[in-house]
């Protein structure tokens, strides 16, 4: 059986129906960009946050504001699903598409979340059983560098 949206639109629709729209007032575009931007704070830092912005900005500060305002401002805060999760979601996903900069980015933002290394390492050997042993190889590698930078960057404190 197909999903269909409350409204009846039917499963086509489906993935367009905003279901929150009736539980809470649709957010402008402005305060949907400064909840992205809160929200990228929170999985980044501050400095995290601003790079990724620039990296996007420099490229074309359109795609820069859909990034944070979008991803970020309307899709990260959704209901139904807590930051924990959709962390360990968009880690699972950027692993199985062996994308290893957006990945690491990742993994700072769910040990950031409190999220420890070892659950970390868990969904990387998960996702590499059911997306290919290379793709856990890089994602393992990955995670390698980002806990290898924290507990050196925590020495040095």
């Amino acid at each position: 059986m197909h999903p269909v949206a409350p409204d009846g639109s039917g499963v086509r629709n489906f993935f367009f129906y905003r279901t929150y729209s009736k539980e809470r007032k649709e957010m402008s575009t402005e305060d949907a960009y400064q909840r992205g931007l809160e929200v990228m704070e929170h999985l980044m830092g501050a400095a995290g946050r601003d790079g990724v912005v620039k990296w996007f900005d420099e490229f074309s500060p359109d795609l820069a504001r859909l990034v944070v305002e979008h991803t970020f401002g309307k899709v990260w805060t959704r209901p139904g699903m807590d930051m924990r999760s959709r962390s360990l979601v968009t880690m699972a996903t950027l692993v199985a598409l062996n994308r290893g900069a957006q990945l690491r980015v990742h993994i700072r933002g769910a040990l950031n979340l409190g999220i420890p290394e070892k659950e970390i390492v868990e969904l990387l050997v998960h996702v590499g059983l059911y997306a290919g042993l290379p793709v856990m190889a890089e994602g393992l590698t990955a995670a390698r560098e980002i806990f290898e930078e924290r507990r050196k960057a925590s020495m040095q404190k």
